[in-house]
């Protein structure tokens, strides 16, 4: 069986991709091929601005998964025993 050529189009909105991005983009692409053999182009059209929204999504999730952990056992209301309190023989 002859393998055709996959024709891959990668272009960008509001910027400029590396070469090493178009690069890691074309790996992924070629791959759809194991799924469906008789693909014979890709047009990629990738949106900066949307890269921007999800970096920024990521970084919300981040800075809130960072306060979970760091507020973690911290209940308001918890009360530490001074060791007056923990002895009642003393009284």
């Amino acid at each position: 069986m002859e393998t055709l050529a996959l024709q891959v189009s990668i272009s960008a909105r509001h910027g400029h991709l590396s070469e090493a991005s178009q690069e890691k983009i074309r790996a992924k692409v070629e791959k759809l091929t194991r799924i469906f053999d008789r693909l014979t182009a890709i047009v990629v059209t990738v949106d900066l601005a949307s890269v921007d929204g999800a970096v920024h999504k990521m970084e919300q999730q981040i800075r809130k998964y960072k306060e979970k952990i760091q507020h973690r056992g911290r209940t308001p209301g918890s009360h530490v025993s001074t060791p007056s309190e923990s002895n009642p023989e003393t009284d």
